[in-house]
């Protein structure tokens, strides 16, 4: 940030104490920024967060990720050592931040503007890290998973069950699905996968030999699954004396699927049976993996005019003091938010469409980021927009900046 010579003169940082000057040097900050840049890069690179735990818990799981993970690297974001840089990042910006205010009565004119502009700009700066605070010590996410009629008060998470101080009851689930064409007499099949930890919960066509992602919106391109289906077989059997798996007939007595699963270092393949969900997988095809799978197929009769899901919605009560004081519909990219918490629609179970999840967050410190964030346009539109106009001003009436 540039500042006239005026400016620099007065936000000088002098001698004074051994620490302060070490806080407030610019080699100081900008080794800072840099160290947390390269944390922020490397966590990009490798899985963080409680996927690492069930990668580790797989049979033959990847050394390096055992090695990483006894380094504090799999929670970097967490760790002690980034907490501490963000502190030491905070305090350098809190020394600079207390030299430009004392500084501001030392200058006059456009050079004071500039100035105040620059210690507004820091102090923005201090809530944005504030915030970020805030949300690491006392944000809160979970998950509500509720049957109709039923109320909770309280969200499942990783540190336990967390009370809210109001209840959520299930009102009403509802899926959406787009018309199916007048045309189409085809079984209505999908293949639906779950990753429960991730709260993820995906659908894909049945189509031969098209492979498919599963990843969530927190992980990277190198922990998603890809899933591809191998065999479809209407009517499913195995051969008594030759153990050869073929098709019994054509008709849809027995639907099942064979798939192949790609990831976290290990391929399985499994079959999966529309009437047996509970039933599948080959003996030695692989480690173990945290997707479950279910294939739904439903006869064209049975399906009706119903084609493929639009969307899914639940429609819930928010009760305080024994009483509704909210009712909402919350459905997938159309969040509500009650008292500090956010919901979000997740998941569903196709085999009980009574029953819903939903997921919870609380972070506290999205207000203070805002406000970090507007401060931030002000302190930028003073130092160079509205000083800069100024100092031109003074120049044109023969005035000193």
């Amino acid at each position: 940030m540039s500042e006239t010579p005026e400016t620099n003169r007065a936000i000088k940082p002098g001698r004074g104490n051994p620490v302060t000057r070490l806080l407030g040097s610019l080699v100081f900050a900008l080794t800072v920024v840099l160290l947390l840049a390269l944390a922020c890069i490397a966590g990009t690179l490798v899985p963080q967060g409680t996927q690492v735990e069930s990668y580790l818990a797989q049979p033959g799981g990847h050394p390096v990720l055992g090695v990483l993970s006894a380094l504090g690297l799999t929670r970097m974001f967490y760790s002690w050592w980034f907490i501490g840089l963000l502190f030491a990042l905070a305090a350098s910006l809190m020394v600079c931040t207390g030299r430009r205010y004392r500084a501001i009565s030392r200058v006059t004119g456009a050079a004071r503007l500039r100035v105040v502009g620059s210690f507004i700009t820091h102090v923005s700066l201090l809530l944005v890290l504030a915030g970020g605070m805030v949300r690491v010590i006392w944000g809160q996410k979970g998950v509500i998973q509720f049957h109709e009629g039923q109320a909770v008060n309280s969200v499942e998470s990783n540190e336990g069950a967390m009370p809210l101080s109001f209840s959520i009851r299930l009102v009403k689930f509802e899926l959406e699905f787009h018309e199916k064409p007048e045309t189409s007499a085809a079984p209505m099949e999908k293949l639906m996968v779950e990753w429960a930890e991730k709260n993820l919960l995906v659908q894909f066509p049945v189509d031969l030999n098209v492979e498919h992602s599963v990843a969530a919106a927190d992980s990277g391109a190198s922990s998603a699954f890809k899933v591809t289906v191998l065999r479809h077989l209407a009517d499913f059997s195995v051969d008594s004396e030759t153990g050869e798996v073929r098709a019994r007939s054509e008709a849809p007595h027995n639907p099942a699927l064979q798939i192949r699963i790609v990831g976290s270092g290990v391929t399985n393949t499994q079959w999966v049976f529309a009437r047996f969900p509970d039933f599948g997988g080959e003996p030695g095809s692989g480690a173990a993996m945290p997707l479950r799978f279910r294939y739904y197929s439903a006869p064209a009769e049975e399906s009706g005019n119903r084609g493929t899901i639009k969307s899914f919605k639940s429609m819930i009560e928010v009760i305080e003091n024994g009483s509704v004081a909210a009712t909402r519909t919350i459905e997938v990219n159309a969040s509500f938010s009650w008292r500090g918490y956010t919901f979000y629609q997740t998941s569903y179970n196709p085999d009980d469409l009574t029953w819903s999840a939903l997921q919870v967050v609380r972070d506290p410190g999205v207000p203070i980021v805002y406000a970090g964030f507007v401060l931030m346009m002000a302190g930028l539109t003073m130092v160079f927009c509205v000083g800069p106009w100024l100092a031109g001003q003074g120049r044109t009436a023969g005035e000193v900046p």
